[in-house]
Parts: structure tokens; sequence; C-alpha cells
């Protein structure tokens, strides 16, 4: 068990200290309190980040939408002086 406690302080990144649990309930409950704290923030953390990059991919696909749409308005502009061609493109 001495191990599980070293991969689980090494894990949640707590480090060592110059304090630690001796015995068996002190490295459970500090065991249960380690990951429940990384439950609490790694959770929120990736639930922001997904909205986060959600509106950067809506937001870059309004901007190539309204790229496309200038460039299909110059288009017709451009065909339309140039007295005739396609009607529709």
């Amino acid at each position: 068990f001495i191990s599980m406690w070293y991969v689980m302080v090494t894990f949640t990144t707590v480090g060592y200290g110059d304090m630690i649990p001796t015995t068996l309930s002190g490295r459970l409950v500090a065991s249960g309190v380690m990951m429940i704290s990384l439950v609490l923030f790694a959770v929120p953390i990736t639930i922001i980040s997904s909205i986060f990059t959600e509106q950067h991919t809506l937001r870059e696909r309004e901007i190539v939408d309204r790229d496309l749409f200038m460039k299909r308005k110059l288009l017709r502009e451009v065909l339309t002086i140039e007295g005739g061609g396609m009607n529709r493109i």
C-alpha cells in the first residue's frame, strides 16, 4: 500500500512535503481528498475549455462564410459589369 500512496501523491502533483500521514487511515483519507480535489478542478476546466473551443469554431465559420459571400458578390458584380455571362453563381 505504501507504493500506492506514492503513486497517488505523484499523480496528483501534491508533492511529498515535510509532513505525511503515517497510518493507513490517514493515507486513505489523504488519497480521497486528493482525488476529490482533482475532480473538482478537472471537471469545470474541461467544461469551460470546451465552451471556448466551440465559440472559437463558430466564429471561424462565420468569418469563412462572410469571406465566401463577399467573393461571390464581387464575382457577380464583375460579371454584370462585363456585360453578362452567367446569371447565377
